[in-house]
């Protein structure tokens, strides 16, 4: 049982998480004490008095739990927090739950309370060595981490509620990720792709990936009301996202709160927009009757939204087709990020530009430079003193 203080019609309020059946209920208690200065202490006191009144009244909830499996509880934890998550994110965290976790544990019958480390340790070792469905060779060591993070989040849960002691997850190894080192295309071979993409599907997402550095959810989510032609403005509001069921879900959103942001509208990207717009135009008067006003910008001839895994798996058809060497869409970022590095923006600069959260993480991933910058290292370092 967890609590907290609240001020409601100027007293402090004591808010009680009951939890029984599986459920999680509020309890309001008036403390009485008014919500002035100098009675905040007095209500903490309070608080803790109301805390230990609730739970010497409370049904015990071990009881409910007490002989629990740990794959039932799992399951019992996805659904408990299935409508405080987004629908992308409960399908990622059902996956593994459903397709792996549940039936590893379900074979080995452990219950909830006897879960121990060395259980963990054993399940991580299995997926490493043969967690493939098909039992042929295992899963990479950021997909076991995925896996542990699903499990530490349920483990947290069943601490809050008083069915174990601590969390057996964290008392575990964990295999070494080795990070990945995306590609990217310098300034020139970005270019070329500008080139060679006119006509193509993918043109729009292309443009406007290479120029700003979109995530694929941001470029898919770009609108028409985002665009401010007068004021030269381009606004990061909205994402189209994947979902494993091969659909996807246009969210009012974006990853998170520093990715939300607004761009200038480069001039000839502006006039580029125009063109689309009018483009998308010509099309719904071809076919008033089955043109699709998405109001997005990246859309097919009919209107309907470009999917998600439409725009990774074409891409790197289009760069084949086209003689392009090989890379990710999401290296169209990369890209971004070193070209704006090779033309002296700061780190502070690019990390406004692509919506990191933090300046950490801009220069984790983007801190490389290509071999036409280190020549130019080498050329200033060769200048400035001579070997005798």
């Amino acid at each position: 049982m967890t609590a907290s203080l609240t001020i409601k019609k100027g007293y402090y309020y004591v808010v009680a998480n009951i939890y029984k059946d599986g459920k999680r209920k509020k309890k309001w208690v008036s403390t009485g004490i008014p919500a002035e200065k100098g009675n905040k202490r007095r209500a903490d006191v309070r608080l803790r008095e109301v805390l230990t009144e609730l739970e010497s009244q409370k049904t015990d909830i071990t009881h409910e739990f007490a002989n629990i499996s740990f794959y039932k509880f799992i399951t019992w934890w996805l659904e408990s927090i299935k409508g405080t998550i987004e629908p992308n994110t409960y399908e990622s965290y059902s996956t593994p739950v459903f397709r792996h976790i549940v039936p590893y544990f379900q074979a080995h019958n452990v219950l909830l309370r006897n879960l121990s480390p060395i259980h963990l340790q054993e399940y991580y070792n299995h997926l490493l060595k043969n967690g493939k469905l098909n039992g042929k060779g295992g899963l990479t060591p950021s997909t076991v981490k995925r896996h542990h993070a699903n499990i530490s989040k349920c483990l947290d849960c069943a601490m809050k509620l008083n069915l174990i002691p601590y969390s057996p997850a964290k008392r575990v190894e964990l295999p070494k990720v080795t990070r990945f080192v995306g590609s990217f295309y310098n300034a020139e071979e970005t270019q070329q792709l500008l080139s060679l993409c006119k006509d193509d599907p993918l043109e729009p997402v292309i443009v406007l990936t290479a120029y700003y550095g979109l995530r694929r959810s941001e470029v898919l989510g770009l609108k028409w009301d985002a665009i401010d032609f007068a004021n030269e403005t381009l606004q990061i509001r909205h994402t189209v996202v994947k979902m494993r069921n091969g659909g996807y879900m246009a969210k009012e959103k974006t990853k998170n709160a520093s990715s939300q942001r607004t761009l200038p509208l480069i001039p000839m990207i502006g006039d580029y927009l125009m063109r689309i717009k009018q483009q998308q135009e010509n099309h719904r008067k071809i076919q008033p009757n089955d043109y699709i006003n998405s109001g997005y910008i990246c859309v097919r001839c009919d209107g309907s939204l470009l999917r998600p895994d439409f725009v990774s798996q074409h891409f790197p058809i289009l760069l084949k087709k086209k003689g392009l060497r090989q890379i990710r869409f999401h290296d169209l970022r990369h890209s971004a990020a070193t070209n704006l590095l090779a033309a002296g923006c700061s780190m502070k600069e690019i990390q406004e530009w692509l919506g990191h959260a933090d300046i950490g993480t801009t220069m984790n991933t983007y801190a490389h430079v290509d071999i036409s910058m280190k020549r130019n290292i080498a050329s200033k370092l060769a200048n400035s003193f001579k070997i005798s």
